[in-house]
């Protein structure tokens, strides 16, 4: 991500902050965001902006139909929540392949797109996720060459 579109986003996340009492505009903002993206890319998406998975995404020639949390962290961990999980394994039962989108807040590193499947609820170190076995490199990359850049926003 450059640094026009992390400055935008804060900017965004602090007018939301301002009129509301829960601290999610940042996170929310970059879901609604990375929704965009993946329709950029082809897919079909259905984003969430309330209870269960944040964005299912499907119908793409070159990938499976995917359930993804998103989440945004200021540390090198990531807080999954039991119901993150939860219903990330009831997506599994309906065919989808599962994944967690991480960005962490005050870098310019972009998407983190991991593999879901097997992870436990709980404060998961990023270097956990960012493993070989786990990171789906074709679709982060994507993500991150089309994901909006600061001139666009």
């Amino acid at each position: 991500m450059d640094v026009y579109t992390y400055d935008a986003l804060k900017k965004i996340s602090l007018h939301l902050n301002a009129k509301s009492k829960k601290d999610n505009g940042f996170g929310k903002t970059c879901q609604i965001l990375l929704a965009i993206t993946f329709c950029r890319l082809g897919f079909k998406v259905e984003n969430y902006l309330s209870q269960g998975v944040d964005i299912d995404i499907w119908n793409h020639s070159q990938y499976p139909n995917f359930s993804v949390e998103v989440k945004t962290t200021i540390k090198g961990t990531v807080q999954l929540g039991e119901k993150d999980v939860e219903g990330l394994r009831k997506k599994e039962y309906e065919g989808y392949k599962t994944a967690f989108a991480v960005l962490l807040r005050d870098s310019l590193s972009g998407w983190l797109i991991v593999n879901a499947k097997g992870i436990k609820y709980g404060n998961i170190p990023l270097t956990r996720l960012n493993t070989p076995t786990r990171v789906l490199p074709d679709l982060q990359k994507e993500v991150n060459q089309v994901f909006p850049q600061g001139k666009r926003i």
